[in-house]
């Protein structure tokens, strides 16, 4: 059977091509992938904000924080826009250091690792996706900092929602409360 349509949430912007050469229908969500038929995306600058602002209000408005960044897709780039932009409302809170992870909680535990070994008074993590922010509280455990450091994330992930109500150290941003888009899109026919 082939498809008529599909819906992707692409980390390569540029990697729908052979679908269109296919002819079909291509649906990108969170990205603003190149040759997309339409594009549906929530606003990743407020996600970024809203899980800054909650962050640094946890932190009291002070204190040192680290960013952990991802690949250079639009979404990550306006979520670290975002966290920027709530950093202007507190100037009392540093960040200390940044690293991109490759979104996953690997790597978001190997550069958190990097960054706590670098800068170990920190107070504060704002990891870019819930992956990425479930390794920053790993690396949290394991350098024994989890009652100095509070950690968000965002997306709300079925995976970041149970971590978060397990562990005192995790918080996401409330991006799960904002509209799913891909919730409006009806099945494809011939499903």
């Amino acid at each position: 059977m082939r498809a008529h349509a599909c819906v992707i949430s692409a980390v390569d912007e540029n990697g729908i091509e052979r679908a269109k050469q296919a002819g079909v229908i291509v649906i990108a969500v969170d990205i603003p992938a190149k040759g997309a038929d339409a594009v549906i995306m929530t606003d990743a600058v407020q996600a970024g904000e809203r899980s800054c602002d909650y962050l640094f209000k946890e932190m009291g408005g002070k204190g040192n924080v680290l960013l952990v960044d991802g690949t250079p897709i639009q979404t990550i780039r306006d979520r670290i826009t975002g966290c920027d932009n709530a950093l202007k409302n507190y100037p009392n809170i540093k960040v200390v250091g940044q690293q991109a992870s490759k979104n996953d909680r690997a790597s978001g535990l190997a550069v958190t690792t990097d960054m706590l070994t670098a800068s170990p008074d920190v107070h504060g993590i704002f990891g870019m996706n819930d992956p990425s922010a479930l390794g920053a509280v790993l690396a949290v455990e394991q350098a024994g900092k989890s009652k100095q450091v509070k950690v968000t994330g965002v997306d709300g992930s079925p995976e970041g929602v149970a971590d978060s109500r397990r562990s005192p150290l995790m918080r996401r941003s409330s991006r799960d409360r904002l509209p799913r888009p891909w919730s409006s899109i009806p099945s494809c026919p011939g499903r």
